[in-house]
């Protein structure tokens, strides 16, 4: 006669779904770091003769963030272990996302000489910095649970 109603308004996923988002990451990640080394290739060789000296300056800027950042998430997602799962995967997810706008935005600029793309490029640092602030309370969060749990 009654009916129970059960509201989930945010859902954990299991821990195996956050293990195979966290595969499923690791591997966009080392598909950012062939980029970034085919990025800078680029840059190198096929626009130093065609863009200025700060337009290739900004190419590299993005080389650079999307090669650290990737190698970046490659590590962090070895935190499984010590670091508490729902923030990892919030921070894996801010720093690719992250990254991919700063980095990308910057690749626009150059190639569509549109400086107007360089204002989405702080968009993508926010979300690395909100990554490696996740990252940081995710250590602290399992940290403190594993004092409380002993």
């Amino acid at each position: 006669m009654y009916t129970i109603i059960k509201l989930q308004v945010l859902t954990m996923p299991s821990n195996s779904k956050i293990v195979k988002e966290i595969h499923r990451l690791t591997i966009m990640a080392a598909s950012l770091a062939l980029i970034s080394v085919a990025t800078g290739a680029f840059g190198a060789h096929a626009l130093k003769s065609i863009i200025t000296a700060e337009r290739l300056v900004t190419w590299q800027t993005g080389v650079e963030y999307l090669m650290a950042h990737a190698l970046a998430i490659l590590l962090v997602s070895r935190f499984k272990d010590s670091c508490n799962l729902t923030w990892l995967i919030w921070s894996l997810r801010c720093l690719f996302y992250g990254v991919t706008i700063f980095s990308g935005s910057l690749f626009l600029l150059v190639l569509l000489n549109k400086p107007i793309m360089g204002a989405i490029t702080p968009i993508g640092g926010l979300l690395m910095i909100i990554g490696w602030l996740a990252f940081i309370v995710g250590l602290i969060k399992q940290s403190t649970d594993q004092n409380t749990s002993d």
